[in-house]
C-alpha cells in the first residue's frame, strides 16, 4: 500500500499530459536555434525596411513606381512593367508583417532550456518506471489507484464478493436439486426396466438398484451414483462392480446397453465370458439381446457357446500354438464353411459327424431367421 501511495502521488504531482514530450522536444529544437532566427527575421526585415545608412529594398520599389507613374500609359509595355512593380510593392508589404509579426511573437527566455531540460529527464525517468508514452504512464496511475482502493477497501470488496457468491451457490443447489430429482425419476425407471430385461435374461433373482448419495458440488451435480445388486433372496444390495462375477457382470452389462442403446455414445462394445455359467434357453436368450444390440453398435463377443456364436455375422476363431520354446496367441476369419465346422465343433466335441455338421447348418439357418425377424421388427 505504501508503495502505490508513493507511485500514485509521484505520478498525479507531475500531472503528465499526452503528447507532451513531443511538444517538449520541439520546443527545445526551437530555442536552440532562436538567436539565429531573431537574426534572421532582422536581416530581412532591415532589407525590407532599410536603415540610417541603406535605402530598403520597399523604398526602392516604392520610387521605381513614382518614376513609372506618369509615363505607364505610353504604351503597353511600359503599364505591364508598373504593374509588375506594384505587385511586388504588395508582395513585399505582405512579407514585412509576416516577418514582423513572427519576430514579436518570439518569446525567448534562456532559463525556459533549462526547465525544459529538466521536464524532459524527469517524463524520461518516469518512461524507464511506468511506461514508454503519456498514456502508458496514465494507465499505470489508474491502475495502481485501482490497486489501492482494492486494498483500502478490501473489507466491503470481501462482503460485495461473498454476496455474489453465496446468490451463484444458491442458484447452482437449486439446479443441482432439479438435475437429482430428474435422475432419480429416470433411475426408478432404468431400475423396472433392468428388472425385466434381466427376467429375460433367467436371472429374475438378482435385484438390481440404483443408489444415490450427495456428494461434492460439481459441474455434474451433486450426485454420487452407484449400481447395486443382491444375486440371492434374503441378501442385501450391495456395489455391482464388487460382488458381481464377470459372466453376471456382462449380463447385467447387456441388459443396461439394451435399455439405453439409443442414447450411448460408445460405438462398440465388448463381451468377454458372458455365456459363463450359462447354456440352453438362457443362453439362446442372451444371443438374441446381443443380436437386437447390434443394431446400433458393434459387438464382438468372445464365447463358448454354440447359440451365441451362431448369432454373429462374421467369426473369427483365436488359438494358442506352443511349442518347445514359446506360446503365441493366432485370430484368424473363419468363411462359411469353416464357421459351420467350428459351430459343430462346440457342439459335438472332438469328433465331428455329418449329424452334428447339419446340426450346426440347422442353428446358423435358424439364427438367421430369427435375425432377420428381429432386424424388421
Amino acid at each position: 500500500l505504501e508503495l502505490l501511495e508513493y507511485q500514485i502521488n509521484e505520478i498525479s504531482q507531475a500531472d503528465i499530459k499526452v503528447g507532451e514530450i513531443e511538444q517538449l522536444k520541439q520546443r527545445k529544437t526551437f530555442l536552440h536555434n532562436a538567436k539565429n532566427i531573431i537574426s534572421a527575421l532582422n536581416t530581412a526585415l532591415s532589407a525590407i525596411n532599410g536603415d540610417d545608412d541603406n535605402a530598403g529594398i520597399k523604398s526602392v520599389v516604392e520610387s521605381s513606381l513614382a518614376d513609372f507613374d506618369s509615363i505607364q500609359d505610353v504604351d503597353g509595355d511600359l503599364k505591364a512593367i508598373y504593374n509588375q512593380c506594384d505587385t511586388v510593392n504588395e508582395q513585399l508589404e505582405i512579407l514585412k508583417d509576416a516577418l514582423s509579426n513572427k519576430l514579436y511573437s518570439i518569446d525567448y527566455d534562456e532559463s525556459e532550456l533549462d526547465s525544459i531540460e529538466e521536464r524532459l529527464n524527469l517524463l524520461y525517468n518516469f518512461a524507464n518506471k511506468y511506461g514508454e508514452t503519456e498514456q502508458d504512464m496514465l494507465n499505470y496511475l489508474a491502475n495502481a489507484e485501482k490497486q489501492r482502493n482494492s486494498i483500502v477497501n478490501s473489507d466491503e470488496e470481501i462482503e460485495r464478493l461473498s454476496a455474489e457468491y453465496d446468490s451463484a451457490l444458491d442458484k447452482t443447489v437449486t439446479a443441482a436439486d432439479i438435475l437429482s430429482a430428474h435422475r432419480k425419476g429416470l433411475a426408478y425407471k432404468l431400475e423396472q426396466d433392468v428388472q425385466e430385461e434381466l427376467l429375460f435374461l433367467d436371472m429374475p433373482k438378482i435385484k438390481f438398484s440404483v443408489n444415490f448419495e450427495k456428494g461434492n458440488l460439481s459441474l455434474n451435480g451433486y450426485d454420487k451414483i452407484e449400481f447395486l445388486i443382491s444375486t440371492n433372496p434374503g441378501e442385501p444390495l450391495k456395489p455391482l462392480a464388487k460382488i458381481a462375477s464377470g459372466g453376471e457382470l456382462s449380463r447385467i452389462m447387456l441388459a443396461i446397453k439394451n435399455i439405453v442403446a439409443r442414447y450411448d455414445v460408445i460405438d462398440t462394445l465388448i463381451f468377454d465370458e458372458i455365456d459363463a455359467g450359462i447354456s440352453g434357453r438362457t443362453a439362446q436368450k442372451v444371443s438374441e439381446k446381443l443380436k437386437l444390440l447390434s443394431k446400433s453398435h458393434q459387438i464382438l463377443c468372445i464365447t463358448h457357446l454354440a447359440q451365441i456364436a451362431a448369432m454373429a455375422d462374421t467369426h473369427f476363431l483365436i488359438e494358442k500354438m506352443v511349442d518347445e520354446n514359446h506360446s503365441e496367441t493366432v485370430i484368424r476369419p473363419l468363411d462359411k464353411l469353416q464357421s459351420e465346422q467350428e459351430l459343430a465343433r462346440i457342439l459335438g466335441g472332438v469328433e465331428i459327424t455329418e449329424s452334428v455338421l447339419e446340426n450346426a447348418r440347422e442353428m446358423k439357418a435358424l439364427a438367421n431367421q430369427k435375425s432377420s425377424d428381429s432386424f424388421q421388427n
